[in-house]
């Protein structure tokens, strides 16, 4: 196997995997923005002119409102902000995912854990 041809497809494999991680990012925050300037009835119609579902682009935007942009864990997915997104501890579990270098899977399972000892 060529090394690299190899390591090039990784590189753009984590590029990738990071363009569709903003993207949520961007989506949520966009979303944010519409209703504040526009109103809140505004997002459906916004969903539709950029092409994504009003549901993917509403769990985007509940996301995105749960971070503040410098409270968002650069080392971690957009997947494990999701996981974590309704919980009043959720930058104490960042901490912990970002520490421990969890997977999205473990996070769930160390969460889960700790609510049900």
């Amino acid at each position: 196997m060529d090394n690299f041809a190899w390591e090039s497809l990784v590189l753009a494999g984590i590029d990738a995997r990071r363009q569709h991680e903003a993207s949520q990012w961007d989506l949520g925050d966009l979303a944010l923005q519409v209703e504040v300037h526009h109103g809140e009835h505004s997002l459906e119609r916004y969903a539709a002119q950029i092409g994504v579902e009003y549901e993917r682009l509403r769990h985007y935007r509940a996301v995105a409102a749960a971070y503040q942009i410098g409270a968002r864990t650069p080392n971690l997915s957009w997947s494990h902000h999701q996981v974590l997104a309704a919980r009043a501890d959720r930058l104490e579990w960042l901490d912990k995912a970002a520490e421990h270098h969890w997977s999205t899977r473990q996070l769930q399972d160390q969460v889960h854990l700790a609510d049900n000892p």
